[in-house]
């Protein structure tokens, strides 16, 4: 009975590894409309924020990260002093609908993206940044299949099967 039992856990384990799922795999990809406090505007595809997709937002007590999936636009409102030191005043406005006022952490930060126009990476300190216009999209996964670079008059497929 053990060697039944064992038998049967041991074929759930690998079930488990080799099921496969016929879903096609969607990647989110996010670009953005950057204005920065000189008026010029940027188009950049692929942002992040160093490397990340949220935003460090602080409101009343609490500290928490805003993704870019429910971030339509922000605005960062120039004060005097803030209140908390590398956090400006923000107005947030929500993909789905509504705004809120919070603060955003602006301290080493930057937006970073491939211009379009340029086809070149840039990254902007948040701290230069008046306004951001998010952008999701989503796109089909690439296939993952191996591509050779080496020409095929050079490469002699009968030593590489």
């Amino acid at each position: 009975m053990k060697k039944i039992i064992l038998f049967l856990t041991f074929l759930n384990i690998f079930s488990a590894f080799s099921q496969t799922t016929s879903e096609k795999q969607v990647i989110t990809v996010y670009s953005a409309t950057v204005t920065d406090k000189s008026n010029a505007i940027f188009t950049l595809k692929e942002i992040s924020v160093s490397g990340y997709t949220w935003f460090h937002c602080l409101l009343k007590d609490s500290m928490f990260k805003m993704p870019f999936d429910l971030i339509r636009s922000i605005t960062f409102i120039e004060t005097a002093e803030p209140p908390f030191k590398g956090y400006a005043e923000s107005t947030l406005a929500y993909a789905a609908g509504g705004q809120v006022q919070l603060y955003v952490d602006l301290d080493n930060y930057w937006i970073e993206g491939v211009n379009e126009a340029l086809q070149i990476t840039m990254k902007i300190p948040l701290n230069d940044i008046s306004t951001i216009i998010i952008i999701q999209e989503t796109v089909p996964e690439q296939s993952s299949e191996a591509v050779s670079t080496i020409p095929e008059e050079i490469f002699d497929s009968r030593f590489y099967r």
